[in-house]
């Protein structure tokens, strides 16, 4: 489709044509109906169906947003021309309407109540023109270019979202590890065999126990166990061996009170492994 063709509308206003522009540097297209006025139609990005999939690719979406008159989507009411009429009356907006000839041609927008008690012919060429933008064999192009304008804006909301996502994550894994360690310390407690053993547990000095994972492997001249890093339960290096090489985990997971107590006790069970 050319910038600016003159194309016959489908039902159920076939008997209407309109001239319609694609502006491809802000991505939205005018329909200027004859005889009734210019309608904007903006693409949807995030789509009342829903928005992306699991990749951030948009998926496929039955809407676009419909403006009445003319200019972009900010543009403000009194800076519109050629605004539509029909049947007397002077249509606002924006509306989302549905491109795919649902017979409701309208699910939301701030004049949405004046739409939905519109007469049926504005109701029809409203949806034809949804209709037609979404039948367009360039409509991906059309997407495309409102997207690009949209990005920069969509972008900072995303990296605000994943921030946000990324401190619940670490406060979680925060979370977690005091609950490790809190359930850990009850089953001990609950394993001793007297009040006696228990005092050693509950007090102010008492050991904090937690889980560790060991990463090591063997020098092959002393065949001494080099570590390469001890980590936490929530995945943190809390203990860097500061030897390079490539890292097995010699013990997924140890119970220890330190990462230096972690190291003995992987040492304490190879060694004893090997006396076996």
């Amino acid at each position: 489709m050319s910038d600016a063709d003159v194309v016959q509308l489908p039902e159920p206003a076939a008997h209407l044509s309109a001239r319609v522009h694609t502006n491809w540097k802000r991505g939205y297209t005018a329909y200027q109906v004859e005889g009734v006025g210019t309608f904007t139609l903006v693409p949807v990005l995030e789509c009342p169906e829903w928005w992306s999939d699991p990749h951030g690719r948009v998926v496929p979406c039955n809407h676009v947003h419909v403006h009445m008159g003319t200019g972009g989507p900010h543009t403000r009411p009194e800076n519109r021309t050629d605004v539509p009429h029909i049947q007397g009356n002077e249509f606002g907006g924006p509306v989302t309407a549905f491109t795919n000839g649902d017979p409701s041609p309208f699910v939301s927008g701030s004049a949405f109540f004046y739409w939905s008690r519109a007469p049926q012919q504005a109701r029809d060429i409203l949806t034809a023109v949804a209709t037609h933008w979404g039948q367009r064999p360039d409509i991906d192009h059309v997407k495309a270019a409102y997207a690009r304008t949209q990005a920069p804006r969509l972008a900072r909301r995303a990296t605000k979202r994943a921030d946000e996502a990324r401190r619940r994550f670490e406060q979680a894994g925060r979370d977690l590890v005091l609950a490790l360690a809190n359930e850990q310390h009850q089953y001990r407690i609950q394993e001793t065999e007297d009040a006696e053993q228990a005092a050693t547990l509950i007090g102010p000095g008492a050991p904090v126990w937690g889980e560790y994972s060991v990463y090591a492997n063997r020098n092959m001249d002393s065949d001494r166990l080099l570590v390469g890093a001890v980590v936490d339960a929530a995945g943190n290096v809390v203990d860097d061996g500061a030897n390079s090489g490539p890292w097995q985990p010699v013990a997924p997971v140890v119970e220890a009170t330190s990462p230096r107590e972690a190291v003995a006790e992987v040492v304490r069970q190879i060694e004893e492994g090997e006396q076996d």
